[in-house]
């Protein structure tokens, strides 16, 4: 079952395992090799960012561990939105709802 929960930084090991350069290159923000501390960074950034009401970030849970990421954000007065799933979790309609 996929599930969403606002992020913790105890999840930035699983995020960085999980950005593979498969899925990487799909993605803008995300680089590889993106390591635990850059997954750290990123929680403490969009929690605050969530904190001012700039962000709303989840992380996707696959049957509870961490398969990937979905959020969007306000920056220089523009909204955006995306999501990510890591590879063992891709391929199964997941998102599709």
């Amino acid at each position: 079952m996929l599930t969403a929960r606002a992020p913790h930084p105890d999840d930035a090991p699983a995020l960085a395992v999980l950005m593979t350069p498969a899925v990487s290159q799909w993605l803008g923000h995300w680089p590889v090799p993106f390591t635990a501390a850059m997954a750290s960074a990123r929680i403490d950034a969009v929690l605050a960012a969530g904190a001012r009401g700039k962000a709303l970030t989840e992380v996707l849970l696959l049957d509870g561990a961490v398969a990937g990421w979905i959020g969007g954000a306000v920056r220089d007065g523009r909204a955006g939105f995306g999501y990510w799933l890591g590879e063992a979790a891709q391929g199964r309609g997941l998102l599709r709802a």
